[in-house]
């Protein structure tokens, strides 16, 4: 009878670096079987995109990934309208980006003949 070992990684690069030593020990795995656990979720609101842009690129390095994506444009509003003069209508303030990100865990079954 084969038997059978389920190991969790904290990240695929942790995944790809032991896998290679668990092939060597003789163990493989059904590329099907692995899993992908949910860790941890963030939800981050960004005032334009550039900074998303550099954020989203350091994020992804650490392991996470983008999971949505909207756009919101704030609403000037009636006060601000009357302290500028109704300026804040011709000139509407930019849309913000706002992201959920997710980090999981990686779980995969090793088989041994």
């Amino acid at each position: 009878m084969a038997e059978t070992r389920t190991k969790t990684y904290a990240s695929d690069k942790a995944f790809n670096d032991d896998a290679i030593t668990m092939a060597n020990a003789g163990w493989s795995y059904d590329p099907g079987q692995i899993r992908r656990v949910p860790k941890d979720t963030e939800v981050v609101t960004y005032n334009n995109a550039d900074a998303f842009n550099g954020d989203a690129s350091k994020r992804t390095r650490d392991g996470w990934t983008v999971v949505s994506q909207t756009e919101k444009t704030r609403n000037p509003g009636c006060l601000g309208v009357l302290l500028t003069g109704g300026f804040r209508l011709i000139f509407k303030p930019k849309p913000q980006v706002i992201v959920s990100y997710q980090r999981s865990d990686v779980v995969v079954t090793y088989t041994k003949a």
